[in-house]
């Protein structure tokens, strides 16, 4: 436990040391689902007020749910692994008795109108749903700011508001925090990725075709993802089995591997991510691993292909005239997107080709994994509201080279590697070719086991500041935000 100046606790982390733990502490009757549960609600209490991860909290259905559980336990009733872990969930997915809207106050209820299969294998799986976090608004941003629902803060940083990162930037800082076992966003060009990286998780996009994505709002046919955020590769693994249901390749046996990279994209990397990820390449040189140079597609040709066929697809599920609001409901940053992006689908009809399968075969016959920097830059300071050149300037210090995953159909996955002197995360992203999630998982593990796991977010850090007025929420949200009675206001 974390104790602060003014007394106040922050209670152990039940899932700190990995869902395999948690999982045997709990058949011996050492802990229990009810209890780790509460721990987790009672640090979200202290916590979300600052750092907004959750936009809604399901105190009353989670609490409910693990009693349940923990009298199945009682009666010998075992549903797995993933037994009584509390799951937080994107608010881009439809969750029964949540209040859901893809971070928008645009109406989509005729979209996002059923629970899918996801959360309906999550519940049979006897996960909890504790709460709904916050996003872009649909999933539409790469800095995490949403001035409707609110702007999650980076739990690494108790001095200064930092970015998270978008789209799912408060399953990223729920996990970061300590305030559920693991989460699930979604990635459209890096969205799970990019967060996991400035908050010090792993994030890992799978093949598309690995988890039906009925139920969740969609933005582009084509490049979305479902994702999970967890504390390690181990929680990932263990998630992705009881889980994952289409057929994907025999684990890896070869102890070497070829890692392939392309010079040029290192080279965009600030000195201290860079400093970093060399780091963590003498400790994967140390398992036998062999670098190979690569020649990558150039990136404005994937982004043209990408924002192309996004623009086009986009369109064809919202129509043109459901963004025509009143102009302070709709955050800027969306609202300009969806212009321009109207503007330019009525001026551009032609369409934008990019051999993608023969992109991959040609990355892929060279090397077994293919190794980018998450993100170019640490976690940026959030711009203050209303300053539009700053939020461009940040959004600039949120880019890297996920989309490529994306674009190509690769399963990817961020590795999170400590920057020591600036004491925040930095993101490592390996990929595969597309149906090589386990060959992708195995090699992750192996990685890890070389780099080290992450430590926890120094969140006691936010309750201590607190006590002398340090500690501050960024700029938002807008009046208009709206929470059901379960939900932690922001």
């Amino acid at each position: 436990m974390t104790q602060t100046p003014a007394g106040l606790v922050i209670p152990e982390d039940p899932f700190g040391d990995g869902l395999h733990r948690f999982g045997d502490r709990l058949r011996v009757g050492q802990v229990s689902i009810h209890g780790a549960l509460s721990a987790c609600l009672a640090r979200a209490a202290l916590l979300n007020p600052t750092l907004g991860a959750y936009v809604q909290v399901l105190s009353s259905s989670a609490l409910a749910q693990a009693s349940h559980l923990d009298s199945l336990l009682q009666q010998r009733i075992d549903l797995g692994p993933l037994m009584g872990v509390p799951v937080a969930v994107k608010e881009n997915f439809y969750v029964n008795g949540a209040d859901c809207r893809g971070g928008t106050p645009v109406d989509v209820s005729d979209i996002l109108a059923f629970e899918g299969e996801f959360i309906a294998a999550l519940r049979r799986a006897g996960a909890i749903v504790i709460g709904i976090t916050a996003m872009c608004e649909l999933a539409m941003g790469g800095v995490g700011i949403n001035l409707f629902r609110g702007t999650t803060r980076n739990p690494w940083d108790s001095r200064v508001a930092r970015a998270c990162g978008g789209s799912s930037n408060g399953s990223a800082a729920a996990v970061a925090a300590g305030l559920c076992g693991f989460a699930v966003g979604t990635d459209t060009g890096g969205s799970v990725r990019s967060p996991a990286a400035f908050t010090g998780v792993v994030g890992y996009k799978p093949t598309q075709s690995l988890w039906s994505r009925d139920g969740v709002l969609p933005l582009s046919e084509s490049f979305d993802a479902i994702g999970t955020l967890a504390r390690s590769v181990e929680d990932t693994r263990l998630i992705c089995s009881v889980l994952a249901t289409a057929v994907v390749s025999p684990v890896w046996t070869s102890a070497r591997w070829r890692i392939g990279y392309a010079f040029d994209e290192f080279e965009r990397c600030a000195p201290q991510v860079r400093q970093a990820i060399d780091r963590a390449t003498v400790q994967l040189r140390r398992l036998g691993a062999e670098f190979v140079p690569l020649s990558m597609p150039p990136a404005p040709s994937v982004d043209a292909f990408y924002e192309h066929r996004l623009r086009r697809e986009f369109f064809s599920v919202y129509g043109q005239g459901r963004f025509d609001i009143e102009p302070r409901l709709a955050n800027p940053d969306v609202a300009g997107r969806i212009a321009r992006m109207r503007q330019e689908n009525n001026i551009e009809p032609g369409h934008e080709s990019l051999d993608t399968m023969s992109i991959a075969e040609s990355i892929f016959s060279q090397c077994d994994v293919l190794m980018q920097p998450t993100k170019f830059h640490l976690a940026p300071t959030l711009p203050q509201r209303g300053d539009a050149q700053a939020l461009l300037n940040t959004a600039e210090l949120c880019k890297g080279p996920t989309r490529l995953a994306n674009v190509l159909g690769l399963c990817a996955i961020s590795l999170p590697v400590l920057e020591p002197a600036s004491g925040l995360p930095v993101g490592l992203q390996f990929s595969c070719a597309p149906g090589n999630d386990d060959r992708l998982l195995d090699f992750a593990g192996h990685a890890e086991s070389a780099i080290g796991v992450m430590a926890a977010a120094p969140v006691g850090q936010f309750l201590r500041a607190a006590q002398v007025g340090v500690t501050r929420r960024w700029q938002g949200p807008d009046p208009t935000h709206r929470t059901s009675e379960e939900g932690y206001a922001h």
